[in-house]
């Protein structure tokens, strides 16, 4: 009998991966033992049970990277997509039955790497002033390095040749290998980074932080194991990542609006209501003097200052569009469209 919840073998996909990784563990051998016992392998089974599938909720991880997405760049901050080229493990320290942990973010249930490790991978000299100290404040944030979408996991593993010892049992090439599996992240896994200008006089910093964070990543690499070339990250143009792209585009038609919006509350009330004529066609080659005409004809300037004044307007587009036709310049007034709309329009200026 196995002491586990009811239904607990469903949370590996329904629900927090790192919660059964940490808490669920159920591969113990006979008498609660760890070791090998023939084919059976408590720790390497485990692990197998994690790297099944992806993990992460697509839907939560979404919601996630707009949310900061937004956050970082209304703040004047930025943010990079980065995609690991070699395995990335962190949280080897961390306390785990298969003997090495891992982290795990604590509401979206994914391998994440924390702020704190962002701002340890950066070493250069001045880095103090810029991103802080015991003794001063940073003049950026450094977010934690969150997937954006659901990732896929491996197991590996590490061989120590001379474990155990101790002064009476010296390490030495006799000694048995005893093998050791660990999680990690596979390659290909993209990882959204971020960082904030802590006021927004410190903005130059940002930059300065990106260009030694991209340096970091492609040279050392984050999380453990960097010597041997686990966790190195290439970063991913933004024009390769189609939701930050479309995102991107999304906030510049945003405030595109923004500025229309203020400048139609700047105008004459009139001039706005031929603004919002125009937009209510969806063929553009429908001129606006041909709809401020149909308007006209319908009454919907019951004023007569006021029908005047359209009338003027729609005049000075028909001239520049040469549609303007005086009876006369028309050779023949009867089947001349623009002669016609000409008199229409002068009914109103007389």
């Amino acid at each position: 009998m196995i002491p586990l919840y009811g239904g607990a073998a469903d949370a590996r996909n329904e629900g927090h991966a790192g919660l059964y990784y940490d808490k669920f563990f159920n591969t113990w051998g006979e008498a609660w033992s760890l070791k090998n016992i023939g084919d059976r392998k408590p720790k390497q089974d485990w692990i197998a049970e994690i790297v099944k599938g992806k993990v992460g909720d697509a839907g939560l991880l979404s919601e996630y990277r707009s949310r900061i997405w937004q956050l970082v760049t209304a703040r004047g901050g930025e943010v990079w997509v980065y995609q690991t080229e070699e395995r990335l493990v962190t949280g080897t320290g961390l306390s785990n039955p298969v003997e090495n942990g891992f982290v795990w973010h604590p509401t979206l249930g994914v391998p994440y790497v924390p702020g704190s490790s962002i701002k340890g991978l950066i070493g250069q000299e001045n880095r103090e002033t810029v991103l802080g100290s015991m003794k001063q404040v940073g003049r950026v944030v450094c977010l934690a390095a969150v997937p954006t979408v659901p990732i896929a996991l491996e197991a590996d593993v590490m061989t120590p040749h001379y474990s155990p010892w101790s002064e009476k049992h010296p390490p030495g090439d006799w000694r048995s290998p005893v093998p050791i599996p660990f999680l990690t992240v596979a390659p290909g896994a993209e990882f959204l980074l971020a960082v904030l200008p802590r006021t927004k006089n410190d903005r130059e910093a940002v930059i300065t932080s990106g260009k030694w964070l991209n340096d970091a990543l492609t040279n050392t690499g984050a999380g453990a194991k960097t010597a041997v070339g686990y966790g190195r990250m290439r970063l991913v143009p933004e024009d390769k990542v189609p939701w930050l792209k479309a995102l991107s585009q999304e906030a510049e038609k945003a405030r595109k609006d923004r500025v229309e919006q203020q400048q139609l509350g700047q105008m004459d009330p009139l001039e706005r209501e031929f603004v919002e004529i125009a937009r209510q066609s969806t063929d553009p080659r429908i001129k606006r003097w041909v709809l401020l005409l149909k308007e006209l004809e319908r009454g919907r300037w019951p004023d007569p200052n006021q029908a005047k004044a359209v009338a003027w307007r729609v005049r000075a587009d028909m001239e520049a569009d040469g549609h303007w036709r005086p009876q006369t310049r028309s050779k023949n007034p009867a089947k001349d469209h623009a002669h016609q709309d000409t008199l229409l329009i002068l009914k109103y200026l007389d």
